[in-house]
């Protein structure tokens, strides 16, 4: 995805267009359900934005519109309405902290400060080749389940004076892909990871506390 918005604006309006409002009203008013952005939009981002998956709107006034519908956007705009009046009017403490709260409503327009972590699978090889000829000894290959093992395999190789191993990526609908053998193996082998703002988070929370409830 290219551009100075990565991208997003074209998901926002695929979102809302073709996976929220034709939904019907009942989808309009509620929305999909908490937790469903990427199970709602993954098909239609792969088709029409080059196959990419984006596990969250990074925005959270769209994700909430999606996922809670008109009643949970609009109940979201009041908290955040009655918070911020209150801190425009409040003590100066009040009032310094609502300034915090303003940036975080702006970043909540192109990130997800109010979300909380969710884990992100991405796509693996189903197998893990390497392939190299031995001067002497003619062709060796080595099949593996992971690209670190793979990476092993190759130093394996080496060892035994077979110069310039080659890696294979095998994924399922693809035809071999090759690797080097000096990428991280994270990169490859696509551990779960957890996509979130913890410190914004937990800012949040904090600026929620303090402005809705008083300074204590």
């Amino acid at each position: 995805m290219t551009g100075c918005d990565s991208g997003r604006f074209a998901l926002w309006r695929l979102a809302v267009s073709d996976c929220w409002w034709k939904r019907g009203w009942r989808v309009r008013f509620c929305g999909w359900g908490a937790g469903t952005w990427r199970r709602e939009t993954e098909a239609a981002t792969r088709e029409h934005l080059n196959g990419v998956i984006f596990t969250a709107a990074h925005n959270e006034y769209v994700q909430t519109l999606c996922e809670y519908g008109l009643v949970g956007l609009g109940l979201l705009g009041w908290v955040l309405g009655d918070a911020l009046w209150t801190a425009a009017h409040g003590t100066p403490e009040h009032q310094a902290m609502g300034l915090v709260g303003v940036a975080l409503c702006l970043i909540a327009g192109t990130n997800f400060p109010w979300s909380w972590f969710h884990e992100v699978q991405d796509r693996t090889p189903y197998a893990v080749t390497v392939l190299a000829v031995h001067p002497d000894h003619g062709v060796g290959i080595q099949t593996c389940t992971t690209y670190a093992r793979a990476q092993a395999a190759t130093k394996d190789f080496l060892a035994q004076g077979m110069p310039a191993p080659q890696i294979s990526l095998w994924y399922d609908g693809l035809g071999p892909l090759t690797a080097t053998a000096d990428e991280p193996p994270d990169l490859i082998d696509r551990v779960p990871k957890h996509v979130g703002s913890p410190a914004l988070n937990w800012l949040s929370f904090l600026i929620g506390c303090l402005v809705g409830g008083g300074t204590p």
